[in-house]
């Protein structure tokens, strides 16, 4: 019994002095964030080139565009629109959006009310303060009256806004 009762404390010891590297194994590294992009415009025009494409124009956008994550993470900030644009053009990384094209809700405020289409983003093209993609209609309108409205553009990881960020301030 004696020897019952002295593997107990030296039991416990070992499970104490193991339960660090136990819990070292099973920790999960925290996810990434992942950022959804806004830019706003005093105006935004759609030219349809066929059935589900065409040209979106936002005029007189801002000179940062505005990211943010959800929960846990709750991340906010911006990067110069022409940091974000280069980002974008030169990425050819796998996740990158020159080689997988983000999704994105655009809203126009017509007179008539707000307009929502979900469109796939290709090919950003910044000329001054006027800001062009090629676009894919996926959901919702295929044409609008240019009036002022609001991109929200699909997630990337966190690290691509902070590399972007660095880039335009070298």
């Amino acid at each position: 019994m004696n020897r019952k009762v002295a593997l107990i404390p030296l039991t416990i010891g070992v499970l104490l002095a193991l339960y660090p590297v136990a819990k070292l194994a099973t920790a999960q590294p925290k996810p990434q964030a992942s950022l959804l992009f806004v830019q706003m415009a005093q105006k935004i025009d759609y030219k349809k080139s066929d059935a589900n494409s065409g040209v979106m124009t936002l005029y007189d956008v801002p000179p940062h565009t505005m990211f943010f994550t959800d929960r846990p993470n709750r991340v906010v900030g911006n990067v110069p629109t022409s940091a974000f644009v280069s980002k974008w053009t030169t990425d050819k990384g796998p996740n990158g959006f020159a080689s997988d094209p983000p999704n994105a809700a655009v809203t126009v405020f017509e007179s008539d009310g707000a307009k929502t289409a979900i469109v796939e983003l290709r090919n950003p093209r910044l000329d001054g303060n006027n800001l062009s993609y090629d676009v894919k209609v996926l959901q919702g309108i295929g044409a609008t009256q240019p009036a002022a409205g609001v991109l929200f553009i699909d997630n990337f990881p966190e690290a691509w806004a902070r590399d972007a960020f660095a880039a335009e301030n070298r």
